[in-house]
Protein backbone atom coordinates (compact mmCIF):
# COMPACT_ATOMS: atom_id res chain seq x y z
CA UNK A 1 0.00 0.00 0.00
CA UNK A 2 1.10 3.53 -0.67
CA UNK A 3 0.97 4.41 3.01
CA UNK A 4 3.58 1.73 3.68
CA UNK A 5 6.19 3.41 1.50
CA UNK A 6 8.48 5.35 3.79
CA UNK A 7 8.71 9.10 3.27
CA UNK A 8 7.91 11.19 0.17
CA UNK A 9 4.67 12.59 1.58
CA UNK A 10 4.64 15.56 -0.82
CA UNK A 11 5.11 13.30 -3.84
CA UNK A 12 2.25 11.07 -2.66
CA UNK A 13 -0.02 14.08 -2.29
CA UNK A 14 0.84 15.39 -5.77
CA UNK A 15 0.08 12.04 -7.38
CA UNK A 16 -3.12 11.35 -5.48
CA UNK A 17 -4.40 14.88 -6.06
CA UNK A 18 -3.70 14.64 -9.80
CA UNK A 19 -6.01 11.64 -10.08
CA UNK A 20 -8.74 12.86 -7.72
CA UNK A 21 -8.92 16.19 -9.58
CA UNK A 22 -8.83 14.53 -13.01
CA UNK A 23 -5.47 16.08 -13.83
CA UNK A 24 -3.35 12.98 -14.10
CA UNK A 25 -0.52 13.39 -16.60
CA UNK A 26 -0.07 10.91 -19.42
CA UNK A 27 3.65 10.77 -18.59
CA UNK A 28 5.62 11.33 -15.40
CA UNK A 29 9.34 11.49 -14.80
CA UNK A 30 10.42 10.52 -11.29
CA UNK A 31 13.86 12.03 -10.66
CA UNK A 32 16.02 11.38 -7.63
CA UNK A 33 18.95 9.45 -6.24
CA UNK A 34 18.94 5.68 -6.44
CA UNK A 35 17.40 3.56 -3.74
CA UNK A 36 14.96 6.04 -2.22
CA UNK A 37 11.76 4.28 -3.31
CA UNK A 38 10.86 5.84 -6.68
CA UNK A 39 9.97 2.55 -8.34
CA UNK A 40 8.02 1.29 -5.35
CA UNK A 41 6.01 4.51 -5.28
CA UNK A 42 5.32 4.27 -9.02
CA UNK A 43 4.00 0.72 -8.69
CA UNK A 44 1.88 1.58 -5.67
CA UNK A 45 0.41 4.63 -7.38
CA UNK A 46 -0.63 2.45 -10.31
CA UNK A 47 -2.16 -0.01 -7.88
CA UNK A 48 -4.03 2.75 -6.05
CA UNK A 49 -5.46 4.23 -9.26
CA UNK A 50 -6.72 0.85 -10.41
CA UNK A 51 -8.01 -0.24 -6.99
CA UNK A 52 -11.79 -0.81 -6.82
CA UNK A 53 -12.02 0.73 -3.34
CA UNK A 54 -9.21 3.29 -3.08
CA UNK A 55 -8.79 5.75 -0.23
CA UNK A 56 -6.83 8.61 -1.76
CA UNK A 57 -7.04 10.79 1.33
CA UNK A 58 -5.29 8.09 3.35
CA UNK A 59 -3.18 6.95 0.36
CA UNK A 60 -4.49 3.44 0.83
CA UNK A 61 -5.56 0.77 -1.65
CA UNK A 62 -7.95 -1.87 -0.39
CA UNK A 63 -5.59 -4.83 -0.98
CA UNK A 64 -8.61 -7.09 -1.40
CA UNK A 65 -10.10 -6.32 -4.79
CA UNK A 66 -9.27 -8.31 -7.92
CA UNK A 67 -6.84 -5.68 -9.22
CA UNK A 68 -4.95 -5.41 -5.92
CA UNK A 69 -4.73 -9.17 -5.54
CA UNK A 70 -3.39 -9.56 -9.08
CA UNK A 71 -0.76 -6.92 -8.43
CA UNK A 72 0.28 -8.46 -5.13
CA UNK A 73 1.05 -11.62 -7.11
CA UNK A 74 2.65 -9.62 -9.97
CA UNK A 75 -0.07 -10.88 -12.32
CA UNK A 76 -1.74 -7.59 -13.22
CA UNK A 77 -1.39 -7.12 -17.02
CA UNK A 78 -2.29 -3.44 -16.71
CA UNK A 79 0.87 -2.59 -14.76
CA UNK A 80 4.06 -3.24 -16.76
CA UNK A 81 7.53 -2.60 -15.33
CA UNK A 82 10.47 -2.42 -17.74
CA UNK A 83 13.97 -3.11 -16.39
CA UNK A 84 17.29 -2.91 -18.19
CA UNK A 85 18.46 -5.97 -20.08
CA UNK A 86 22.12 -6.09 -19.16
CA UNK A 87 23.49 -2.56 -19.14
CA UNK A 88 20.73 -0.94 -21.22
CA UNK A 89 17.04 -0.86 -22.08
CA UNK A 90 16.92 -1.94 -25.69
CA UNK A 91 14.75 -0.98 -28.66
CA UNK A 92 13.26 -4.47 -28.87
CA UNK A 93 12.09 -4.22 -25.26
CA UNK A 94 10.28 -0.95 -25.96
CA UNK A 95 8.86 -2.24 -29.24
CA UNK A 96 7.51 -5.40 -27.61
CA UNK A 97 6.08 -3.40 -24.73
CA UNK A 98 4.32 -0.87 -26.94
CA UNK A 99 2.84 -3.54 -29.17
CA UNK A 100 1.37 -5.22 -26.13
CA UNK A 101 0.27 -1.96 -24.53
CA UNK A 102 -1.41 -0.63 -27.68
CA UNK A 103 -4.62 -2.36 -26.68
CA UNK A 104 -7.07 -1.04 -24.11
CA UNK A 105 -6.62 -2.02 -20.49
CA UNK A 106 -7.53 -5.61 -19.71
CA UNK A 107 -9.33 -5.20 -16.40
CA UNK A 108 -8.65 -1.77 -14.94
CA UNK A 109 -9.22 1.93 -15.46
CA UNK A 110 -5.68 2.66 -16.65
CA UNK A 111 -2.66 0.95 -18.13
CA UNK A 112 0.63 1.91 -16.47
CA UNK A 113 4.01 1.51 -18.15
CA UNK A 114 6.82 2.02 -15.64
CA UNK A 115 10.33 2.31 -17.09
CA UNK A 116 12.98 1.94 -14.41
CA UNK A 117 16.44 3.46 -14.97
CA UNK A 118 15.14 5.35 -18.00
CA UNK A 119 18.53 6.98 -18.51
CA UNK A 120 19.69 3.57 -19.77
CA UNK A 121 17.45 3.62 -22.84
CA UNK A 122 19.54 3.04 -25.96
CA UNK A 123 19.64 5.75 -28.62
CA UNK A 124 17.47 3.75 -31.01
CA UNK A 125 14.89 3.02 -28.29
CA UNK A 126 14.33 6.68 -27.42
CA UNK A 127 12.59 7.81 -30.67
CA UNK A 128 10.08 4.98 -30.45
CA UNK A 129 9.22 5.85 -26.85
CA UNK A 130 9.15 9.58 -27.61
CA UNK A 131 6.65 9.13 -30.44
CA UNK A 132 4.33 7.19 -28.14
CA UNK A 133 4.56 9.78 -25.37
CA UNK A 134 3.94 12.59 -27.86
CA UNK A 135 0.76 10.90 -29.08
CA UNK A 136 -0.92 9.51 -25.93
CA UNK A 137 -3.65 6.99 -26.64
CA UNK A 138 -6.49 6.15 -24.30
CA UNK A 139 -6.04 5.77 -20.59
CA UNK A 140 -2.36 4.94 -20.65
CA UNK A 141 0.16 6.42 -18.22
CA UNK A 142 3.95 6.29 -18.53
CA UNK A 143 6.18 6.66 -15.47
CA UNK A 144 9.88 7.04 -16.26
CA UNK A 145 12.29 6.67 -13.36
CA UNK A 146 15.82 8.07 -13.37
CA UNK A 147 18.60 9.03 -11.01
CA UNK A 148 20.59 11.21 -13.41
CA UNK A 149 18.59 13.95 -15.16
CA UNK A 150 21.51 14.76 -17.48
CA UNK A 151 21.03 11.47 -19.34
CA UNK A 152 17.35 12.12 -20.02
CA UNK A 153 16.85 13.86 -23.35
CA UNK A 154 15.17 17.29 -23.09
CA UNK A 155 12.61 16.14 -25.67
CA UNK A 156 11.44 13.41 -23.30
CA UNK A 157 11.75 15.48 -20.16
CA UNK A 158 9.65 18.28 -21.63
CA UNK A 159 6.76 15.90 -22.31
CA UNK A 160 6.63 14.54 -18.77
CA UNK A 161 5.47 15.95 -15.49
CA UNK A 162 8.66 15.91 -13.45
CA UNK A 163 8.41 14.86 -9.81
CA UNK A 164 11.64 15.17 -7.84
CA UNK A 165 12.57 12.88 -4.97
CA UNK A 166 14.98 13.70 -2.19
CA UNK A 167 16.76 11.27 0.06
CA UNK A 168 15.16 9.66 3.08
CA UNK A 169 15.92 10.98 6.55
CA UNK A 170 18.36 9.19 8.83
CA UNK A 171 15.46 8.08 11.01
CA UNK A 172 13.50 6.73 8.02
CA UNK A 173 16.47 4.69 6.76
CA UNK A 174 17.11 3.42 10.27
CA UNK A 175 13.48 2.28 10.62
CA UNK A 176 13.65 0.43 7.28
CA UNK A 177 16.81 -1.39 8.36
CA UNK A 178 15.28 -2.38 11.69
CA UNK A 179 12.21 -3.73 9.88
CA UNK A 180 14.09 -5.57 7.13
CA UNK A 181 17.20 -6.89 8.88
CA UNK A 182 18.45 -8.55 12.03
CA UNK A 183 21.66 -6.55 12.13
CA UNK A 184 22.90 -5.30 15.47
CA UNK A 185 22.24 -1.72 16.48
CA UNK A 186 25.76 -0.40 15.80
CA UNK A 187 25.73 -1.81 12.24
CA UNK A 188 22.27 -0.38 11.55
CA UNK A 189 23.48 3.01 12.74
CA UNK A 190 26.57 2.83 10.51
CA UNK A 191 24.57 1.81 7.43
CA UNK A 192 21.87 4.43 8.02
CA UNK A 193 24.45 7.19 8.35
CA UNK A 194 26.58 6.06 5.39
CA UNK A 195 23.57 5.51 3.09
CA UNK A 196 23.13 9.23 2.41
CA UNK A 197 19.35 8.82 2.37
CA UNK A 198 19.17 5.69 0.18
CA UNK A 199 17.44 2.68 1.73
CA UNK A 200 18.75 0.41 -1.03
CA UNK A 201 22.28 1.61 -0.34
CA UNK A 202 21.86 0.97 3.38
CA UNK A 203 20.60 -2.56 2.76
CA UNK A 204 23.57 -3.19 0.47
CA UNK A 205 25.99 -2.03 3.15
CA UNK A 206 24.70 -4.57 5.67
CA UNK A 207 24.95 -7.54 3.30
CA UNK A 208 27.17 -10.18 4.91
CA UNK A 209 29.87 -10.01 2.22
CA UNK A 210 30.12 -6.23 2.53
CA UNK A 211 30.27 -6.30 6.33
CA UNK A 212 33.02 -8.89 6.04
CA UNK A 213 34.92 -6.69 3.60
CA UNK A 214 34.51 -3.75 5.97
CA UNK A 215 36.02 -5.68 8.86
CA UNK A 216 38.99 -6.77 6.72
CA UNK A 217 39.62 -3.18 5.68
CA UNK A 218 39.45 -1.95 9.25
CA UNK A 219 41.84 -4.67 10.38
CA UNK A 220 44.19 -3.47 7.66
CA UNK A 221 43.93 0.08 8.95
CA UNK A 222 44.46 -1.02 12.56
CA UNK A 223 47.54 -3.06 11.74
CA UNK A 224 49.14 -0.82 9.15
CA UNK A 225 52.20 -0.10 11.30
CA UNK A 226 52.62 -3.72 12.41
CA UNK A 227 53.89 -6.91 10.79
CA UNK A 228 50.33 -7.81 9.88
CA UNK A 229 50.24 -5.15 7.21
CA UNK A 230 51.17 -7.30 4.21
CA UNK A 231 48.92 -10.13 5.38
CA UNK A 232 45.89 -7.87 5.46
CA UNK A 233 46.51 -6.47 1.99
CA UNK A 234 47.00 -10.02 0.70
CA UNK A 235 43.71 -11.01 2.38
CA UNK A 236 41.85 -8.32 0.46
CA UNK A 237 43.45 -9.44 -2.80
CA UNK A 238 42.71 -13.12 -2.24
CA UNK A 239 39.16 -12.78 -0.98
CA UNK A 240 38.00 -10.06 -3.35
CA UNK A 241 39.37 -10.45 -6.86
CA UNK A 242 38.91 -6.83 -7.83
CA UNK A 243 39.38 -3.55 -6.02
CA UNK A 244 35.65 -2.81 -6.01
CA UNK A 245 33.51 0.27 -5.68
CA UNK A 246 32.49 -1.05 -2.26
CA UNK A 247 36.12 -1.24 -1.14
CA UNK A 248 36.61 2.34 -2.24
CA UNK A 249 33.38 3.44 -0.57
CA UNK A 250 34.31 1.89 2.79
CA UNK A 251 37.75 3.48 2.77
CA UNK A 252 36.34 6.81 1.64
CA UNK A 253 33.67 6.83 4.36
CA UNK A 254 36.40 6.23 6.96
CA UNK A 255 38.67 9.02 5.72
CA UNK A 256 35.75 11.41 5.40
CA UNK A 257 35.07 10.62 9.06
CA UNK A 258 38.73 11.37 9.84
CA UNK A 259 38.38 14.66 7.94
CA UNK A 260 35.18 15.60 9.77
CA UNK A 261 36.69 14.82 13.16
CA UNK A 262 39.78 16.83 12.23
CA UNK A 263 37.75 19.97 11.48
CA UNK A 264 35.20 19.28 14.21
CA UNK A 265 32.14 19.28 11.94
CA UNK A 266 29.79 16.73 10.38
CA UNK A 267 28.06 13.45 11.21
CA UNK A 268 30.46 10.52 11.69
CA UNK A 269 29.39 7.56 9.51
CA UNK A 270 31.45 4.83 11.17
CA UNK A 271 30.37 5.63 14.71
CA UNK A 272 31.28 2.10 15.86
CA UNK A 273 34.90 2.79 14.82
CA UNK A 274 35.24 6.12 16.60
CA UNK A 275 38.43 5.22 18.46
CA UNK A 276 40.25 4.45 15.22
CA UNK A 277 38.90 7.62 13.62
CA UNK A 278 40.28 9.62 16.55
CA UNK A 279 43.66 7.92 16.16
CA UNK A 280 43.97 8.80 12.48
CA UNK A 281 42.60 12.29 13.01
CA UNK A 282 45.34 12.98 15.56
CA UNK A 283 47.98 11.33 13.38
CA UNK A 284 47.37 12.93 9.99
CA UNK A 285 47.59 16.53 8.86
CA UNK A 286 44.56 17.88 7.01
CA UNK A 287 46.44 17.97 3.69
CA UNK A 288 47.24 14.25 3.89
CA UNK A 289 43.60 13.39 4.60
CA UNK A 290 42.54 15.45 1.61
CA UNK A 291 45.13 13.67 -0.57
CA UNK A 292 43.76 10.26 0.44
CA UNK A 293 40.17 11.27 -0.31
CA UNK A 294 41.27 12.66 -3.67
CA UNK A 295 43.05 9.41 -4.54
CA UNK A 296 39.98 7.40 -3.56
CA UNK A 297 37.82 9.56 -5.80
CA UNK A 298 40.26 8.86 -8.63
CA UNK A 299 40.08 5.13 -7.94
CA UNK A 300 36.29 5.25 -8.04
CA UNK A 301 36.42 6.97 -11.43
CA UNK A 302 38.70 4.26 -12.84
CA UNK A 303 36.51 1.47 -11.49
CA UNK A 304 33.31 3.05 -12.80
CA UNK A 305 34.89 3.21 -16.27
CA UNK A 306 35.80 -0.51 -15.98
CA UNK A 307 39.51 0.13 -16.18
CA UNK A 308 41.77 -2.54 -14.71
CA UNK A 309 43.58 -1.67 -11.50
CA UNK A 310 46.47 -3.08 -9.50
CA UNK A 311 45.34 -3.37 -5.87
CA UNK A 312 48.82 -2.97 -4.41
CA UNK A 313 49.22 0.24 -6.39
CA UNK A 314 45.89 1.62 -5.23
CA UNK A 315 46.44 0.74 -1.56
CA UNK A 316 49.99 2.11 -1.60
CA UNK A 317 48.75 5.27 -3.29
CA UNK A 318 46.21 5.72 -0.52
CA UNK A 319 48.35 4.69 2.44
CA UNK A 320 51.86 5.76 1.40
CA UNK A 321 51.28 8.74 -0.87
CA UNK A 322 48.76 9.85 1.73
CA UNK A 323 51.69 10.01 4.19
CA UNK A 324 50.04 7.74 6.77
CA UNK A 325 53.42 6.23 7.62
CA UNK A 326 54.93 9.57 8.46
CA UNK A 327 51.82 11.44 9.57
Amino acid sequence: MLENITGHDNQKKILASSFVNNRMAHAYLFLGKEGVGKKALAVEFARLVNCEHPDFEAFRSCSGCDSCEKQSKYLNPDIAVVEQDGATIKKLQIKTLLEDQSLSSYFNKYKFIIINNAERLTKDAVPMLLKTIEEPAGKRVFILIAANPYFILPTIKSRCQVIKFGGLTLEQVRDILIFKSNAKESIIEYAARASEGSAARALELIEEKNLELREIIFRMLESYYSAKQLFEIKTIKNKFEKFSIMTTDILESFFYDVFKMKIGKGLIFNSDKENMIKKYSALLPLESISNIIRDLDGSRSLISRNLSMNQDLVINSILVKGDIRNG
